[in-house]
C-alpha cells in the first residue's frame, strides 16, 4: 500500500475520526459491514504508518485504535476496561527531557490505569 488512502481506508478513517472512541478492530470490522475483515486490518495497518490513527496497545486486551490528534494520555479502568482520554501534553516534557541526553523523542504513550468514577461508585454500592 502506497500514501493514496482507499476507499475501504477512508471509511475505516471515517469511524473513528467521527466517533471519537477507541476501538478494536474487530468492533470496526462489525460497524463496516460492506468491508472485509481483511481489508480493515490492511487499512488499519496504512492508517496507522501514515499518522493518521495511532494503535493502543494496553495490556493483555486487544489493541484499541483512535484517531490521531492533540496529545494526551489514556486512563484504563481495572474492572470495566473503558479507555479514557486525559488532556495532558507529555510530549513537551518527554522532548524536553530526551533533548537533555542529545535522544529526539517522536511519541511519547502514557497509560493510568485504576478505577473510574463508575466502577468505584459501583464499588461503593457493593460494599453497603
Amino acid at each position: 500500500m502506497n500514501g493514496k488512502i482507499s476507499r475501504q481506508g477512508r471509511q475505516v478513517l471515517a469511524v473513528l475520526s467521527e466517533r471519537r472512541v477507541h476501538l478494536t478492530a474487530e468492533e470496526i470490522v462489525r460497524l463496516l459491514p460492506d468491508v472485509g475483515q481483511a481489508t480493515v486490518y490492511r487499512s488499519l495497518e496504512q492508517l496507522e504508518r501514515l499518522g493518521q490513527i495511532r494503535k493502543l496497545n494496553l495490556g493483555k486486551r486487544s489493541a484499541y485504535y483512535e484517531y490521531a490528534r492533540e496529545n494526551h494520555m489514556h486512563f484504563v479502568c481495572d474492572r470495566c476496561h473503558e479507555v479514557i482520554d486525559v488532556a495532558c501534553d507529555v510530549t513537551g516534557v518527554a522532548r524536553e527531557a530526551g533533548a537533555l541526553f542529545g535522544h529526539r523523542v517522536d511519541r511519547v504513550e502514557v497509560t493510568a490505569g485504576g478505577l473510574c468514577a463508575a466502577c468505584i461508585a459501583q464499588e461503593q454500592k457493593e460494599q453497603q
